[in-house]
C-alpha cells in the first residue's frame, strides 16, 4: 500500500519520529550497523508496494542488491538483516520478502484515519 492523501498523491515524506527510533528497544539491542542498515531500507520500503515491505522494482532483492544500496559487504547485509529479525525490528513472512511491522501497522492506521476522515 502506497500512502496517499486524499487527493490521490503519493505521500513523499514518512514520519520520522526520533523519539520513536531512540525509544524502540528491539531496534537499540541491534548493533549501530544493523541500524544503520535500516536507515539504508527505509526509503525503499517506505516506496514500496505493499508499503513498509523491502522491496526494489516491485521484486524481492538480493542481499547483494541490497549491499550495494546500503555501500556496504554482502555479509554485512547478511548479519545486520539476522540482527533485526530477531529482535523484531522487520519480519519475514512464509514469502520471504522482509517488512517492518512499524511501518505496515502505521500504514494501516492512516488507512483507517483516512476513511474516517471521509465520513
Amino acid at each position: 500500500m502506497v500512502l496517499t492523501t486524499a487527493t490521490g498523491k503519493q505521500l513523499l515524506w514518512l514520519k520520522f519520529y526520533p523519539t520513536d527510533w531512540n525509544g524502540d528497544y528491539n531496534l537499540r539491542a541491534c548493533s549501530l550497523a544493523a541500524r544503520g542498515l535500516l536507515a539504508a531500507f527505509l526509503e525503499p520500503m517506505h516506496m514500496a508496494v505493499p508499503y513498509g515491505h523491502l522491496l526494489i522494482d516491485s521484486q524481492k532483492p538480493t542481499n547483494g542488491r541490497l549491499a550495494s544500496i546500503a555501500s556496504c559487504k554482502e555479509r554485512e547485509v547478511n548479519y545486520g538483516i539476522e540482527a533485526l529479525v530477531k529482535n523484531g525490528v522487520l519480519s519475514v513472512p512464509e514469502g520471504g520478502i522482509l517488512y517492518s511491522c512499524r511501518m505496515v501497522h502505521d500504514a494501516e492506521r492512516h488507512e483507517k484515519c483516512t476513511q474516517y476522515g471521509r465520513l
